[in-house]
């Protein structure tokens, strides 16, 4: 598990962010989405950044909903 800083920009034009504990690049984003779904701002067609440590990763929630699936 790693610390991992995920941000996103909603409907309102604003970045929003969340910093969590995850063990991939996914599952990071995976977590992210689940916290936001239920916000009023919250897109699900745009992508999301991870960031952990000195690196960074732009994904698209498609990909995240694909991982989800075959986590299943």
């Amino acid at each position: 598990m790693a610390c991992c800083y995920v941000e996103i920009i909603g409907e309102d034009g604003k970045t929003h962010s969340t910093t969590l504990e995850a063990s991939s690049l996914y599952e990071a984003a995976d977590k992210a989405v689940k916290e936001w779904m239920r916000l009023w701002w919250f897109n699900p067609q745009i992508d999301v950044t991870v960031h952990r440590g000195d690196e960074c990763w732009k994904v698209s929630q498609e990909k995240v909903r694909a991982w989800r699936q075959a986590k299943r």
